[in-house]
């Protein structure tokens, strides 16, 4: 295995950085993982839980992709930010007041 460039050991820290973030605000903040989740009909220990679960597995999927210089990887992380590309339309309302507050 070959080493890794500081681009990757960035990412690598970028990814680090997520993780304790999500175990962080899923200790002391949950309720932001439930206000998410409500829209779904979903509540409860076990549905954070889950959705915690499912995005550990999505970092480890990166970091692997990551570390074997895998080529489908920017595929994966293409369509990850790609699912967040509607945000930026639902900003301007929600700053002018002029349409519902979503998220914390």
């Amino acid at each position: 295995m070959e080493r890794l460039n500081r681009t990757q050991w960035l990412l690598l820290g970028f990814i680090a950085f997520a993780v304790a973030a999500l175990i962080v605000i899923g200790q002391f903040a949950p309720e932001v993982y439930d206000e998410q989740l409500r829209p779904l009909g979903l509540s409860g220990a076990w549905p954070r839980v889950a959705l915690i679960a499912a995005l550990f597995v999505f970092l480890g999927v990166l970091v692997m992709a990551m570390v074997r210089r895998s080529r489908w990887a920017i595929w994966l992380m293409l369509l990850a930010t790609r699912s967040g590309a509607t945000q930026p339309w639902h900003a301007p309302p929600m700053v002018t007041r002029l349409g519902p507050a979503r998220g914390p």
